[in-house]
């Protein structure tokens, strides 16, 4: 759901030094770079991290990702794109931290803490959202 198709860029220094830039076009915050492609895309991943705090922490809806058509992607750690799913579902549903605490039975700054993506939630209520939420998650992997 959160694979972000990146741009990767050949990028040279005033002193000759060449890294590459690393830009996402769904997610104008995501900017980051590397030695390399792979360093690159490492540091990408923390960057949309980054990325999706900045959208969360401002209330404004996740974009969703376009397609990649050939593009290299990056995706965040599963959890915090559990997070980010609860986030959006939240948004797009229009409920608000304290209804869903309401919903799940808790203290809404549980809630607060669910939706940090810097701090490390059960999978329990992880889970409990996603049922207030009425979804259920689907887990699939791929290789890298």
């Amino acid at each position: 759901m959160f694979e972000y198709p990146v741009q990767l860029t050949p990028d040279v220094n005033d002193v000759g030094e060449t890294s590459v830039l690393v830009t996402a076009p769904d997610l104008p915050e995501l900017t980051t770079y590397g030695d390399d492609e792979a360093s690159a895309l490492v540091h990408a991943r923390d960057a949309l991290v980054a990325a999706l705090m900045i959208y969360i922490a401002d209330r404004r809806p996740i974009p969703d990702p376009s397609p990649a058509v050939g593009r290299p992607t990056v995706a965040p750690p599963l959890h915090v794109a559990t997070k980010a799913m609860v986030y959006k579902l939240m948004h797009d549903q229009r409920i608000s931290q304290s209804d869903l605490a309401r919903r799940i039975g808790c203290d809404p700054k549980q809630v607060q803490r669910l939706l940090d993506l810097s701090h490390q939630s059960p999978v329990k209520q992880i889970d409990a959202a996603l049922d207030a939420l009425q979804v259920q998650p689907v887990l699939s992997v791929k290789a890298a």
